[in-house]
């Protein structure tokens, strides 16, 4: 189980990056990329070409988004 850690936000940050002091805990990888190895995931970031290798899909706009969007934007007319 991952555990959630609220960090102190850095207002005085120049770059998005920098909003939060990433050596101050330990940041654990997204759980749907820990099937990947960092080799690959280098490759991938480094848009290397590679054979055999198949990413999983997931949709990004739902209908039950697009549901809990609306809901949301109604309950905040309220």
């Amino acid at each position: 189980m991952r555990r959630f850690a609220i960090t102190a936000v850095n207002f005085g940050a120049t770059d998005y990056a920098d909003l939060i002091d990433w050596q101050a805990g330990y940041v654990t990888s997204p759980p749907v990329l820990r099937q990947f190895s960092s080799e690959l995931l280098k490759m991938i970031q480094d848009d290397l070409p590679m054979d055999g290798w198949d990413f999983i899909t997931f949709s990004s706009h739902t209908q039950e988004v697009e549901l809990i969007v609306k809901l949301v934007t109604e309950a905040s007319r309220k």
